[in-house]
């Protein structure tokens, strides 16, 4: 009986990341294209080949599983900037949006919810309604 990756060459993108227990949402699939210099990933066939190629072939990226790990995913209700954070009026942090303040580190925020970019990207919802990013490297659970 053949093992489950004897012959890796025949599967497609999402099968091989599967296989390899990666993250294969077309939020990650997007965010590995864009780290390995796929501009524009849309999901195209070649893009997919390409993707999978440069997958197989080692070249750096940040694994899907470390880099889930960098964000909080549930409500932890209080924390403290690390460093100067902005407040936005959306998920979407861009300088039109970026309308609640900036804050020095050391500021402690109440969380009410959470939210997402459409890439997948968490963000925390604060009590008075304005959006924080929820990257541990900049803001810590209390």
């Amino acid at each position: 009986k053949p093992s489950a990756n004897a012959n890796t060459n025949s599967l497609g993108l999402v099968d091989y990341m599967n296989l390899n227990k990666l993250d294969s949402s077309f939020a990650n699939r997007k965010k590995l294209a864009t780290s390995y210099g796929i501009k524009n990933y849309s999901g195209t066939a070649t893009q997919n080949t390409t993707l999978l190629a440069k997958l197989k072939a080692g070249k750096p990226h940040t694994p899907a599983s470390s880099s889930k790990n960098t964000y909080y995913t549930e409500n932890p209700r209080k924390v403290k900037t690390l460093v100067q954070c902005d407040l936005y009026n959306s998920v979407d942090f861009t300088t039109k949006n970026k309308t609640g303040g900036t804050y020095p580190a050391g500021t402690i925020f109440t969380i009410t919810g959470m939210a997402k970019t459409k890439g997948g990207t968490p963000r925390l919802k604060t009590k008075s309604g304005y959006y924080l990013t929820a990257n541990m490297k900049f803001v810590k659970k209390i």
